[in-house]
């Protein structure tokens, strides 16, 4: 199908994304997550399977925005979204993808893979539904068992146009930290398909990061502590447990916080260390716990209307004189959706305002990976205290 393909760093976050590609992304991923939840509510035989399933196919990524599995039917139903009714999308890749869907993730007693393809245009929406051939990929007759060609439309009609409502009415507050306006609904979704799709790909994303080596953030936040150790330290998005081993190993006391319920169970077994499993919007902490607290690559994960009330938090959940370190990919200001999770990417003025306005003070900051021109440094590392 189509490729939406942005570049990722190795660790949690996407490289930054420019402005200019956000609201048509925004749009794009706020159209499948209304689909999505549609589709689940219908009694038609549907089993969820994945959302932004990612396919490896001659050296390219391609990715299906969701993957459901028809049990009356007995076949994958695979759904890719467009939002050009004027663009065509190529068959040569439906075949591709419908076929690597058939070679690997088909049972031998399943039915071979549906296309299909939803256009929310702006001036029409239309249902597609593609299959293989032996020559290729054709129309397929509708069957009677998937929701009405009419029914999806209309639903597709209105999740589009409260889509494009919704980003129309953003509206920047100022030159820097420009927030989307965004309602409690939207923010739900926006946790639940981060997490989702930090959920699907757990094991890999603990493969690909477990050789990562960020010994100069956690040096950074350590030589800015001034108690005596061993330091109570406060992992926040700790993942796989990666660095927790890392801080256990230096003799001080940490215990890590995730949203993900893999990484939970991951980081406790790797670690041996306390692990709390809580998402980010919904932070629980006692107050004036820690002696510093680590964020490497996860405070991008939230909206820039949610990040001065987080901010505070932890500023609240550490001890007088503790520090925050935090690392993130860097951009303009901007956020949205990359790669089925959601980012904030701030320049360095941005996130100094953010900071200064939860109570922080600056102590250094610096651009990673360290030693190449600052152009091929997307990662903007961070520390702050907490006066006291």
């Amino acid at each position: 199908m189509t490729k939406w393909n942005l570049g990722e760093s190795g660790s949690r976050a996407g490289c930054a994304m420019p402005a200019d590609a956000a609201p048509a992304r925004d749009l794009h991923m706020a159209i499948v997550a209304d689909m999505e939840s549609f589709l689940m509510q219908l009694d038609v035989g549907l089993a969820f399977v994945a959302r932004q399933k990612r396919l490896r196919i001659d050296n390219d990524e391609h990715t299906l925005d969701l993957l459901f599995f028809h049990r009356k039917l007995r076949r994958l139903v695979a759904i890719v979204m467009t939002l050009d009714e004027f663009s065509v999308i190529s068959q040569p890749q439906v075949e591709s993808c419908l076929r690597r869907l058939d070679k690997s993730d088909r049972q031998a007693e399943e039915a071979t893979p549906l296309g299909m393809i939803m256009c929310a245009g702006t001036q029409t929406e239309y249902i597609q539904l593609l299959e293989l051939t032996p020559s290729g990929v054709q129309a397929a007759q509708y069957p009677t068992d998937l929701p009405p060609r009419a029914v999806l439309a209309q639903r597709l009609q209105q999740a589009a146009r409260r889509s494009r409502a919704r980003i129309e009415q953003r509206a920047p507050q100022s030159r820097h930290n420009a927030v989307m306006k965004l309602d409690p609904e939207d923010l739900a979704k926006i946790t639940a398909l981060t997490l989702a799709n930090y959920e699907e790909n757990a094991e890999a994303f603990a493969a690909n990061t477990r050789g990562h080596d960020v010994t100069q953030n956690i040096a950074a936040l350590m030589r800015h502590i001034h108690v005596e150790p061993p330091y109570d330290i406060l992992d926040l998005g700790c993942g796989p447990g990666r660095d927790l081993m890392a801080f256990a190993a230096l003799g001080h006391r940490p215990v890590g916080l995730d949203g993900t319920h893999s990484f939970v169970k991951m980081a406790r077994a790797a670690s041996g260390c306390e692990v709390w499993h809580q998402d980010f919007l919904q932070l629980s902490l006692p107050a004036e716990r820690f002696d510093g607290i680590f964020a490497n690559a996860v405070l991008f994960h939230v909206p820039g209307q949610e990040l001065p009330r987080v901010l505070r938090e932890l500023w609240s959940a550490l001890r007088p004189g503790g520090v925050l370190f935090c690392s993130n990919p860097r951009g303009g200001n901007q956020e949205g959706w990359n790669r089925g999770r959601y980012g904030a990417y701030h320049d360095l003025e941005g996130w100094r305002a953010l900071m200064a306005g939860a109570g922080f003070e600056e102590l250094e900051h610096y651009y990673r990976p360290d030693g190449l021109p600052r152009d091929q440094q997307p990662w903007l590392a961070t520390v702050w205290r907490r006066p006291g």
